[in-house]
């Protein structure tokens, strides 16, 4: 079983817009229950339903390797409500539980529960009625040149260079992904700094693995850690290291305002 929502889709033009935006949005990570969230692009009332209840029916092709195991799709249209579960026996051991539930609150797309190793947040994307938002912290200062900086990060656990990102000049892309959370990270030059950020689909525990991140990277790096989000005057500033206890609890705070919206 692996990662529940991925923290971000990969989409061809994820890159672009991260930048022409100036990473408006970003970007990665419990005040909420545990969920994933996506907002609905605009399509017709029933369209979103149809076409989650078609992926669905699509995952439900597959069954367990192991056992006698059946998949059952269940669909309440009223609530909008969707699941597919596993139903039957492995051996001895009787198998019922849920592979993925989603729900439409709203007019978000709430993905509750996802285990597969085929994300469905990167199906639905594919199908047009999800449209990821971000939360992002941007990283400067200290006294490292862009070359430094770069041998640094590459030295993080579980980080490879984004093979979905677009080439840009004095920008390196990469991706955390410890298989249960994915963070996407630009290491920019002149000056030197780094944006790191994840969707705000991915489950909550996503919070604590991205501010250990920043953690990290503030200490490798020298750098300090500001806040690129709608923040109240106070907090719209830069937070050094010795200030990271604070800091981690406001950008807690703004992570879960976000997610409530």
């Amino acid at each position: 079983m692996t990662r529940s929502a991925p923290f971000f889709s990969r989409f061809s033009h994820r890159t672009l817009e991260f930048a022409s935006d100036l990473f408006r949005y970003w970007s990665l990570l419990s005040a909420l229950p545990a969920g994933s969230m996506a907002d609905v692009v605009g399509r017709p009332a029933n369209q979103p339903l149809l076409i989650i209840r078609q992926v669905l029916a699509e995952y439900g092709r597959y069954r367990p390797a192991n056992g006698e195991i059946d998949t059952e799709l269940v669909v309440d249209a009223e609530r909008d409500h969707f699941e597919l579960l596993h139903v039957g026996w492995d051996g001895v051991q009787r198998v019922h539980g849920p592979v993925i539930h989603i729900d439409i609150i709203g007019d978000k797309v709430w993905i509750q529960y996802d285990g597969t190793n085929r994300p469905v947040a990167d199906e639905l994307m594919a199908a047009g009625i999800m449209g990821f938002e971000h939360f992002q912290v941007v990283l400067r200062g200290g006294r490292s040149r862009y070359g430094e900086a770069d041998e640094a990060v590459r030295k993080l656990p579980h980080l490879e260079p984004d093979q979905d990102s677009v080439p840009m000049k004095g920008s390196t892309f990469y991706v955390m992904d410890d298989g249960q959370h994915a963070i996407e990270l630009e290491l920019m030059d002149a000056p030197v700094r780094l944006s790191c950020r994840f969707t705000l689909c991915h489950p909550p525990s996503v919070d604590l693995a991205f501010l250990g991140l920043l953690r990290e990277l503030m200490v490798r790096l020298g750098m300090e850690a500001k806040i690129c989000d709608d923040v109240q005057p106070a907090h719209s500033r830069s937070f050094s290291q010795a200030e990271f206890p604070d800091f981690l609890a406001i950008t807690r705070h703004y992570i879960a305002a976000r997610r409530a919206e």
